[in-house]
């Protein structure tokens, strides 16, 4: 090949190269990165989560606190129908955390946010189906709503998460038993999923927790957390207990557990022995009802 023509053909191997470069960095994106949209005609607005509502003991009135003190990491997503077109995540060791400034072209939009405490980002690309790393479920607040962004849209907009899990407590009276290092925790009727736009959970899920005991100690409280299909729903939970070895020490098996939504079930009494010897009441904390059996 000719000397004169080389050149040309080196320049537009190079330019192609570049080109594909390009499309590999845009099509390898994953659901971690945090995405912007372009800079089109509209206004920058600041969304900040002003505080995770609680509700108070005598079940009348409600209290907001900071979401650093129960969450460590938290989400903020758009989307035009169910197409995610931004997202933005946090963790509590940013400076900002909670508060979000972004450029949004005018139009309508789905706002979700999304604060909890998984090691890792929820996986949003899909409003109706929302999960998290490895499939756990912490407490976890959640905000949606349809905002219009228009040149009258006030620049900082203040965000009140509330609460959308249930929570599954054993409270065991008993002391560890020496040969017990371990506890696992399965339950199966709620979800690890959430749909942001109905608080619901999604999917069918086959949930479970393991929890290092300490032999001997006494007493000890395991929680789980779900997502239930409704405001209120029915787990089959089983605590298994196992030895160094991996040996199945213990078992229980508790069917049809009450559940609500924002609200502490708890079963509280001794678990080692023949029998449960207790009682299962929903926390005050949470909401003000109690039952017996």
């Amino acid at each position: 090949m000719k000397t004169k023509y080389l050149l040309p053909i080196m320049a537009l191997l190079l330019a192609m190269i570049s080109v594909l470069a390009c499309v590999n960095a845009i099509t390898e994106e994953t659901d971690d990165e945090n995405t912007q949209m372009d800079r089109a005609e509209g206004k920058e607005i600041t969304f900040q989560v002003v505080g995770l509502e609680q509700v108070l003991v005598d079940a009348q009135s409600r209290a907001e606190v900071p979401i650093s003190e129960l969450c460590t990491n938290i989400t903020l997503a758009l989307y035009q129908g169910n197409t995610r077109v931004q997202k933005m995540d946090q963790d509590a060791d940013d400076n900002h955390f909670g508060r979000f400034t972004t450029h949004l072209p005018y139009g309508s939009y789905t706002l979700v946010c999304l604060a909890h405490s998984s090691e890792g980002n929820a996986t949003t690309t899909n409003p109706e189906k929302i999960s998290f790393p490895s499939s756990y479920v912490t407490d976890t607040f959640l905000y949606c709503a349809e905002i219009e962004v228009t040149e009258e849209s006030e620049p900082i907009q203040n965000l009140s998460l509330t609460r959308a899990v249930s929570k599954f407590e054993i409270s065991m009276t008993d002391k560890i038993p020496d040969d017990v290092t371990l506890l696992e925790i399965k339950y199966t009727g709620g979800s690890a999923t959430v749909n942001a736009r109905s608080g619901r959970g999604v999917t069918n899920s086959r949930q479970h927790e393991e929890f290092e005991v300490v032999p001997g100690s006494a007493p000890n409280t395991f929680g789980v957390y779900t997502f239930l299909f409704d405001e209120e729903g029915k787990l089959k939970i089983t605590i298994t207990a196992y030895d160094n070895d991996g040996n199945d020490v213990y078992s229980r098996v508790f069917e049809d557990v009450p559940m609500k939504r924002n609200n502490i079930t708890r079963y509280q009494g001794k678990f080692f022995g023949k029998a449960f010897d207790g009682t299962i009441t929903a926390d005050s904390t949470w909401t003000h009802t109690s039952h017996e059996f």
